[in-house]
């Protein structure tokens, strides 16, 4: 063989060998390299720290709050939070009724399309029911700062609705 070819065939395997084209070494009589054991070190690793980081989940019940379908309550994730914070919510009440969710209201109207408002503060949700006694969370943003409330409200005419439930929430 000549020195070029020879040159180029050394190339050729030592590319093999960097990038672990087994197939090719094997041909030329080059022994294989073993691989060492990190990789098995490393996903066994990864995995470790993925269970641990989910410990926590595992310990939180199914929601903010338990599902109760005598008295209608609201639960919010944090009741401290900073301005512009993503924050869930969630509610419980009896399932024959329909719900609205408000941030800062003390009341909420029916107009006469049916649709909800609200005279200050901020519509979350509604009109909605709850299927199992509980609604699904929901997220919103923390307004700005200062005291905030959160209140359930329950229908009570066609009309109107009613404040049912309400939780203090302190943005800074």
């Amino acid at each position: 063989m000549s020195s070029l070819a020879a040159a180029t065939r050394r190339r050729e395997l030592a590319f093999a060998h960097d990038i672990g084209n087994e197939a090719a070494l094997a041909r030329d009589g080059v022994p294989v390299p073993r691989r060492s054991g990190r990789l098995g070190w490393l996903a066994l690793v990864v995995l470790v720290l993925a269970a641990v980081g989910g410990v926590p989940l595992f310990g939180r019940h199914n929601g903010l709050l338990a599902a109760d379908c005598q008295r209608p309550g609201v639960a919010v994730s944090r009741v401290q939070a900073t301005a512009g914070s993503q924050l869930a919510w969630q509610a419980a009440g009896p399932q024959d009724s329909q719900y609205a969710v408000v941030l800062d209201s003390s009341q909420v109207t029916v107009s006469a399309s049916g649709t909800l408002g609200v005279a200050a503060g901020q519509l979350l949700a509604g009109p909605f029911s709850m299927g199992s006694c509980r609604s699904s969370e929901a997220v919103f943003v923390a307004p700005d700062g200062g005291d905030h409330s959160l209140a359930l409200f329950r229908r009570t005419s066609a009309a109107g609705y009613q404040r049912v439930a309400a939780v203090a929430l302190h943005v800074s």
